[in-house]
């Protein structure tokens, strides 16, 4: 709805320059008279009401082309063909303007890469982050971020899942937490604490390469305060290969994503807490 709004407010803004455009190129063709190689036959005519309801009255006639439309006023000598000309760019700009009004994912090119992703079990297992892109302020937070794994693992006996992770922020302190991935239809909703604050988060995965797992959501901080869009790319290695890169920016930006990309580091990631504790019991047996 955001795109469509702005591509409107566009659309309105170019409609009222064009119209502009043409009533100055009407009431003033001294002004253009080089560029266009138009002639003045006479002064202008200090009756503009009647000249333009001329205008409009000559474009629906079927004059031979070259024709000036103001024979019977001397309002200017703009030839018929260049006011034609004038008319059929303005249909043209506002037919691009209608394509463009609908969003980027209507695409056949974006509906093909913005495909949800229906098989869950493909998200199980041990992701670390590769990049990253926010629509807000939320981009600081990404930029913050030195490294970060995440774990995803069933709720026995249920849809949803646990969700593990390890943040390294820019300082080398590393920030764990545990919290629920639950599930319904195609969305997912996870709440993260901390700070003092939940912030929940909203969104979908969508089908990605192998060994990937793709996500994106709108989340809101501090009740309604803060408020994000998102899009995070995880790989099993940490590594992407350049063209499936492509492809990840493709999925941004056919969802309106700036082009700002944040990428973490594969290495000094946080050790795994629970792992660490395996290896410490299995030391004490």
């Amino acid at each position: 709805m955001a795109n469509l709004w702005k591509s409107a407010k566009n659309a309105w803004s170019l409609l009222l320059s064009l119209q502009r455009f043409i009533l100055i190129i009407i009431t003033q063709p001294h002004r253009y008279t080089t560029p266009l190689s138009l002639t003045s036959i006479s002064p202008p005519s200090p009756d503009l009401t009647q000249c333009l309801s001329h205008l409009t009255f000559s474009l629906h006639s079927s004059l031979p082309a070259g024709q000036h439309f103001c024979q019977s006023c001397f309002c200017c000598g703009i030839q018929l063909t260049v006011i034609w000309l004038l008319i059929m760019s303005v249909q043209f700009c506002l037919a691009l303007l209608a394509l463009s009004s609908l969003t980027a994912a209507s695409d056949p090119g974006c509906e093909e890469l913005l495909k949800i992703l229906e098989d869950r079990s493909k998200l199980h297992g041990k992701w670390i982050y590769y990049a990253g892109v926010s629509a807000t302020e939320g981009i600081n937070y990404l930029k913050s971020i030195q490294s970060s794994w995440i774990e995803l693992s069933p709720i026995p006996d249920s849809d949803d899942m646990t969700l593990r992770y390890g943040d390294k922020i820019r300082d080398g302190k590393c920030v764990y937490g545990s919290v629920n991935a639950t599930f319904s239809g195609n969305s997912t909703a996870v709440t993260f604490y901390y700070n003092s604050t939940t912030h929940e988060h909203v969104g979908k995965h969508l089908v990605t390469c192998p060994d990937c797992i793709l996500w994106t959501d709108n989340s809101v901080g501090s009740g309604e305060t803060k408020r994000g869009r998102n899009i995070y790319i995880f790989t099993k290695s940490g590594t992407l290969d350049a063209s499936q890169l492509e492809v990840f920016k493709k999925q941004a930006q056919c969802l309106d994503f700036p082009t700002d990309i944040h990428f973490g580091e594969n290495k000094d990631l946080c050790p795994d807490e629970k792992e660490a504790a395996t290896d410490v019991t299995k030391e004490n047996q």
